[in-house]
């Protein structure tokens, strides 16, 4: 099995970001994680990834033991830490960016503002207007301000595995289970994600302006669960036929469903999400 080294990343204003890295060649993966969780739930998909090319996961800016960042943190504010980490990493060299949830509103951010640094794009269950409709931010920042506030006193757990949905409780003993469930339990990492979720895109208007726009003109996969969690029944449908109908208007568009998923595909089908990276690298070539 190909190792994962632990290491850091050197921001141009001196801020370090924590990586981990394995594997050799190219394109390089690089993987961003969604709000209030950090680098471990890519783990098992890059381990496997890790096998053929070289990979790096990172933390963002208060996650995990990465340095802080300015506030506030605003999409601008977040992608020019992902450029700063890809010229630190990749200098010059276009790489293939893997993101989760609310990870592919940065992606696709970067990719409207440097789309030489982009190679191609796999994006699992991606937040999009379908899925996180704007009746539903209150509730989604409600949320996220609760179970950071509960952090503060070591009294969020239980709400933050709830906000996780059934998946992180059916986790089986294997690689990455207890970095998940140790990240999960870490206090700073909500509070970061709060922060993201409060001031990212507060108003709703970054996201729907990138779907205006359409996906980047490079190879993009879009792997979406489409097994509903309780009481998502109609917004699961709604996030598949969306994600369906973007790959199609896309001439480099794929979408693949993932029968076993909810939203969080990396954890409950890593397999089938590695592999749909893997097919993308190796089709670049």
């Amino acid at each position: 099995m190909t190792p994962l080294v632990p290491g850091r990343a050197r921001l141009p204003d001196g801020r370090a970001l924590a990586t981990l890295e394995g594997g050799a060649g190219g394109p390089l993966v690089v993987f961003e994680s969604g709000a209030g969780i950090c680098l471990p739930v890519w783990r098992p998909v890059q381990r496997i990834v890790a096998a053929h090319t070289r990979t790096l996961s990172y933390d963002r800016a208060g996650y995990g033991t990465s340095d802080d960042g300015p506030r506030p943190r605003t999409v601008p504010a977040l992608v020019a830490d992902l450029r700063g980490l890809l010229d630190a990493v990749s200098p010059g060299t276009p790489v293939v960016l893997a993101g989760v949830s609310f990870a592919a509103v940065l992606l696709r951010a970067l990719a409207a503002v440097a789309p030489d640094r982009v190679a191609g794009m796999v994006l699992a269950d991606p937040t999009t207007s379908a899925l996180v409709p704007p009746s539903m931010m209150p509730f989604v920042r409600t949320s996220f301000a609760l179970i950071a506030g509960l952090s503060r006193v070591g009294a969020h757990g239980p709400l933050a595995r709830a906000a996780l949905g059934p998946g992180l409780a059916a986790l089986v003993p294997g690689d990455g289970r207890d970095g998940l469930l140790a990240a999960v339990a870490e206090g700073r990492n909500w509070r970061a994600g709060n922060a993201e979720v409060r001031d990212a895109d507060p108003r709703m208007r970054v996201l729907p302006r990138l779907e205006r726009a359409g996906l980047p003109d490079v190879p993009v996969t879009t792997v979406v669960g489409s097994r509903p969690d309780r009481g998502e029944r109609r917004r699961r449908a709604a996030q598949v036929a969306f994600t369906a109908a973007e790959a199609a208007r896309h001439p480099h568009g794929r979408a693949v469903a993932s029968p076993g998923s909810s939203h969080f595909v990396p954890w409950q089908e890593p397999e089938l999400l590695a592999r749909e990276i893997v097919d993308l690298v190796h089709g670049l070539r």
